[in-house]
């Protein structure tokens, strides 16, 4: 099942940095949820953005009545430095929140707050030492304060998570590439709309969209 990358990323900069690892991070569907008629679904991830922060994203919501809960969403971290900086990705994880929200609104017409359905987290290691540097797989999540009787389903998510590494000499490479297409009136961009903007410049922007969920 193929899945979209959204076009964006957040961008950790380094001092002295001599590589690029692109982490790649996968929502694609969920089972075993509660029926509400009256809310919908939502998961929310969190990733390390640097200087020991976290980046939440959210999902789009889809109600929880859907014959498929099915999001198919793609996000991205591009982080630029030195081993140091890989040794520190590969210390952390990836929590993900399967969140539900009512579709009820308050006085003033805003969305209530959501609630946590349940939890689960991936250590990035797990990434590095598996084949390709890729995985997929469906997680079981953590109840909140809820005690599991036997031969309960616990509601999973299937997730996707790629981590992709290059040296700056090779990043360079790809943006002078892209430079000269443009020149030629060709368009170089990577994000499957001619675009037509350097390649820094949409890091940029894609940590301010982050930001702002």
């Amino acid at each position: 099942m193929a899945a979209g990358c959204t076009n964006g990323y957040v961008r950790v900069q380094d001092n002295g940095s001599w590589s690029s690892l692109k982490c790649e991070l996968k929502i694609l569907e969920a089972k075993n949820v509660e029926l509400n008629p009256s809310s919908e679904l939502f998961v929310r991830c969190y990733l390390a953005g640097g200087n020991n922060t976290k980046v939440p994203i959210n999902t789009r919501e889809i109600s929880s009545m859907s014959d498929k809960l099915h999001w198919g969403e793609c996000f991205s971290l591009e982080c630029s430095g030195d081993y140091n900086l890989i040794e520190t990705l590969r210390q952390q994880d990836v929590v993900f929140e399967l969140r539900r929200r009512s579709e009820t609104r308050s006085v003033f017409n805003k969305l209530k707050s959501s609630n946590l359905v349940g939890r689960a987290e991936v250590a990035w290691k797990t990434v590095f030492e598996s084949t390709d540097m890729k995985i997929e797989q469906w997680l079981p999540l953590a109840l909140k304060g809820a005690s599991v009787a036997e031969g309960f389903k616990l509601p999973t998510i299937r997730i996707g998570m790629t981590i992709q590494v290059s040296t700056m000499k090779e990043k360079e490479g790809q943006k002078e590439s892209s430079r000269r297409r443009r020149s030629l009136g060709e368009c170089g961009c990577k994000y499957g709309a001619c675009c037509c903007v350097d390649d820094d410049l949409l890091l940029v922007l894609g940590a301010c969209m982050f930001e702002a969920l």
